[in-house]
């Protein structure tokens, strides 16, 4: 035997010593038979070696978890009573060595007949169609008897011998004919009677045919494998072996420990066809379904009964030296692969009501921190944005400053030509003074308004540039986080509209220079002497105009670059407020809708805290508790 099973076995014992634990006991005594009688010594010294109580530290026994898993059950909300009851079931089973053997097969492969046979009764109705809708139970008892329960709360109905009354009453509730899709809400069958081969707890269960036109009934054979600790399953020669069988037989190994192949209605086949078959089933078994290739096909013709040469007395052998030698084990291994299962579901709907409570919990901090994110998003966008602003008007008045200074000289050259024009043969010497005194200023006066229209032309484009990208980059935002802005008011920017709001109005700027200008004096009276010469009164009087002309230019470019900037400041002080507010009014809209999100987990949150804690509690709990 294996370590782990010796293991298991010295644990066993010690605890049902300790509680008193003698059905564990006689069914691990009836275990030990096939060990000889050196097991039996080493395991005798094995328990004399080990102290009577289970020290802390050691693992405890199957039924010491299962208690404890029962009463960790009780702290359990009601929801989870299924699953106590399951390990209730498997701690009953436990004590008493309650081991569920099924019987499954395809319909009209005999199952009732071969139970029958094997428990020398008459009690099981047969048929050729689709029978047992129900599964029904068959356990030891002194007498033969039937009890049919219900799920609509009718009183139990119980049947005693005759055999012929019983299985009269068996086929009125349940076979499919009779009970079609269990519309007399049958819960269970259970059958009694003296047969050696339930004693000690063994249960036999006749399930519901797969496979036949009848899914409802394939659908309950398949709920019943969790309950399944071994079973019997029956194939004939008609056909041999389908596709039907194979699939079901993948679940069935899943989940039950312990499998016998009965080969049914040999009696219909030749020697040689029966070799054949065999040869087929098992290449099947072996290299399809993985079995092991030392797996037994018995042999049985179930409707003989018990005569010679069936084949029910070798797989009656063989089912009672399976009870005699590995039964204990076989119930512990299934019994222990139940409670996994069960555990696993605890496991599960903790999980799930913990991820139920968790969910809108988790969902709202992530709605919260997308609002976060937008809102600090928002932020760095404004930023950036009111940087580049910052940038481009530093760059536009840079500009400014260098139009100012490469005007400066063309300008002087013109107000030089300009005088130049005046101071010819054309004019008389005073009559090109008194024209110098009032054209020449309002000439710097106007190159002084031409710069400034041209500055101003510039900044307007710089202006509707910003425009244009922050009514995109505003449009976008809106439309990324349209979801979170559901219920907002906030209208999108029109690139048109906006530059039209921003843009500076040069006709306003301009006013700077359109005031009446003052003439300029005229030269002194005796530099339009008659008597001197012409070109020396000329000369005079172009000394005389030409630094006016100089510091009239610069007056003049200066005011314009002065005015420009001062435009600019006003504009740009404008375009950043205009920026500001649009983002400002997102970012507040958002902030709103953060608080009341934030409040709402609070209050959420506080609602099921205990809860969570709860749960989380409980899986630490059953995870001790879990193999």
């Amino acid at each position: 035997m294996a370590r782990t099973k010796t293991n298991f076995f010295l644990r066993t014992v010690r605890h049902a010593k300790n509680y008193g634990g003698a059905p564990v006991c006689a069914a691990i005594n009836t275990a030990i038979i096939p060990f000889g009688p050196g097991h039996i010594v080493y395991l005798y010294i094995m328990l004399q070696q080990q102290p009577t109580g289970i020290t802390e530290n050691e693992p405890l026994s199957f039924d010491e978890t299962v208690r404890r898993a029962l009463s960790f059950c009780d702290t359990l909300p009601d929801d989870f009573a299924p699953y106590r009851a399951q390990l209730a079931e498997l701690q009953t089973r436990l004590s008493g060595g309650r081991l569920h053997f099924a019987v499954l097969g395809q319909f009209n492969r005999g199952k009732s007949t071969f139970i029958n046979a094997l428990l020398g009764i008459k009690t099981l109705p047969a048929s050729v169609l689709p029978l047992t809708s129900v599964p029904t139970i068959i356990e030891y008892g002194a007498e033969q008897q039937c009890r049919i329960r219900f799920t609509n709360g009718k009183d139990d109905l119980v049947v005693r011998e005759p055999a012929e009354l019983m299985e009269s009453t068996l086929r009125q509730y349940v076979a499919e004919e009779n009970n079609p899709k269990n519309k007399f809400h049958v819960r269970d069958v259970t059958v009694t009677c003296a047969s050696d081969l339930l004693i000690n707890g063994t249960v036999l269960i006749d399930t519901p045919g797969f496979g036949s036109t009848h899914l409802h009934n394939t659908k309950t054979t398949i709920d019943l494998l969790i309950e399944c600790d071994a079973a019997l399953f029956l194939l004939s020669a008609d056909p041999p072996m389908t596709q039907a069988e194979m699939d079901f037989l993948r679940r069935v190994r899943e989940r039950v420990p312990k499998l016998f192949f009965i080969l049914n209605k040999v009696d219909l086949l030749t020697t040689s066809e029966l070799d054949e078959v065999d040869r087929f089933i098992r290449g099947i078994l072996t290299k399809e379904l993985g079995f092991m290739s030392d797996t037994q096909l018995y042999h049985t013709s179930a409707i003989h009964g018990n005569r010679l040469g069936s084949g029910l007395d070798t797989v009656k052998k063989e089912v009672l030296d399976f009870m005699l030698h590995e039964k204990y084990f076989t119930l512990s291994e299934a019994l222990q692969d139940k409670y996994a299962e069960a555990t696993t579901s605890i496991k599960s709907l903790l999980e799930k009501r913990l991820t139920n409570l968790l969910a809108p919990l988790t969902s709202m901090k992530g709605e919260i921190n997308a609002i976060t994110t937008a809102i600090q998003s928002l932020g760095l966008e404004l930023e950036s944005q009111i940087k580049n602003c910052a940038e481009e008007k530093d760059l536009l008045n840079a500009k400014i400053n260098l139009w100012t200074s490469e005007n400066l000289e063309s300008y002087s050259l013109s107000m030089k030509k300009a005088l130049d024009v005046l101071l010819t043969d054309k004019y008389f010497p005073a009559e090109a003074a008194s024209i110098a005194s009032s054209m020449l200023p309002k000439h710097a006066n106007d190159m002084g308004a031409q710069l400034l229209s041209v500055m101003l032309e510039l900044a307007n484009k710089s202006i509707r540039a910003i425009a244009l990208h922050h009514a995109l980059a505003f449009s976008n935002l809106q439309k990324r986080y349209a979801e979170l802005m559901t219920g907002s008011n906030i209208e999108p920017h029109d690139p048109e509209k906006l530059a039209g709001q921003l843009e500076i109005n040069p006709v306003a700027i301009r006013k700077a220079f359109n005031t009446d200008v003052e003439p300029w004096d005229t030269p002194q009276p005796q530099i339009m002497d008659i008597f001197r010469k012409k070109n020396i009164r000329f000369d005079a009087i172009r000394e005389f105009y030409d630094p006016l002309c100089v510091t009239s230019v610069l007056e003049s470019v200066d005011k314009a670059g002065t005015q420009a900037r001062s435009a600019v400041d006003a504009a740009w002080k404008n375009v950043r407020t205009t920026i500001r507010a649009g983002y400002q009014e997102m970012i507040n809209y958002l902030k709103m809708i953060h608080s009341t999100k934030q409040d709402k987990l609070d209050r959420d949150h506080a609602a099921v805290k205990e809860e969570i804690r709860f749960l989380r509690d409980k899986l630490k709990e059953l995870k001790t508790l879990m193999y």
